[in-house]
C-alpha cells in the first residue's frame, strides 16, 4: 500500500463521532461528487447537509462499503468546489488505498 496525500476538512468536525474525528475528504470514482469520511469510524458524511450517510454516494447512490470504494478528493477538485485552503488541511498517509 502506498502513501498518498489527503485532504481534511478543518471545520466543522465530524457530526459521527461529535467532533472528534475529521472528515477526509472523497469522492466518488463514478460521478465524482465530493462527500467526506470520518476519520474515525468511516461513516460517509453529505458535505452538503451536515448528517450521516448509509454508505452510498450523495450523487449518484453507488453503494461505498470500504475505502477502497472511494478516491480521495484532489487539490484541484477541492479549490474548484469553492474550498479555501484555510478550510483543508493536507496529510500524508493510508487513509485510501
Amino acid at each position: 500500500m502506498s502513501e498518498i496525500t489527503h485532504y481534511i476538512l478543518k471545520r466543522p468536525r465530524c457530526p459521527c463521532c461529535r467532533g472528534e474525528g475529521a472528515l477526509v475528504l472523497a469522492c466518488c470514482p463514478q460521478c465524482r461528487e465530493l462527500f467526506g469520511v470520518c476519520d474515525e469510524t468511516g461513516e460517509m458524511v453529505d458535505l452538503r447537509r451536515p448528517e450521516v450517510i448509509a454508505f452510498a454516494c450523495p450523487g449518484c447512490a453507488r453503494p461505498m462499503a470500504t475505502f477502497a470504494d472511494m478516491t480521495p478528493a484532489s487539490y484541484a477538485q477541492l479549490r474548484a468546489s469553492g474550498y479555501a485552503d484555510s478550510q483543508i488541511s493536507a496529510c500524508s498517509g493510508r487513509a485510501f488505498n
